[in-house]
Order: structure tokens, then sequence, then C-alpha cells
């Protein structure tokens, strides 16, 4: 199994942070699927957080919309067969 980073190195040379379920990136806001800062400190900060904003329920939405999208995936036939 392979293992994506969650962040990445921008063209700027700033890190993005992109929050994930399973292969599915969530928005984190309306057209937002990254954070970008500015090292490594300020994403730790930043993973903590979010952390927080998933304990308190803030990002139940953004998942819910990832898990159906994935199980719909898993109910489609293949062309052809």
């Amino acid at each position: 199994m392979r293992i994506k980073p969650w962040w990445f190195s921008s063209a700027n040379g700033k890190i993005a942070l992109s929050l994930r379920y399973g292969a599915k990136v969530l928005e984190i806001s309306k057209g937002k699927n990254a954070v970008e800062v500015v090292d490594m400190d300020e994403l730790l900060a930043t993973l903590e957080i979010i952390k927080q904003a998933a304990h308190a329920g803030e990002l139940d939405a953004q998942i819910d919309q990832a898990s159906n999208s994935l199980r719909a995936g898993f109910g489609k036939k293949k062309a052809g067969r």
C-alpha cells in the first residue's frame, strides 16, 4: 500500500497541505482544497488546528460528502461488463 503525503511544496516554495479522506481530497472551504504555510513549524501548528476542528465536528460535512462519493463509486459497474 502506498501512502501519499498530505503536504507538498508549491511553486512559490511554500508548503501546501491538502486533507484527504481515502483517495479523495477534502474541500476545506468553498473552492479551496489546500492550506498554504510557510514552513514545517507552521505546518505542525496547522495540523493541530485541523485536528481540533475534526474533533469538534467542523469537517463532518466534507467527510460525509467524500464518503458518499467513494461509496457511490463502488456501486457502479464498469462499461462492457
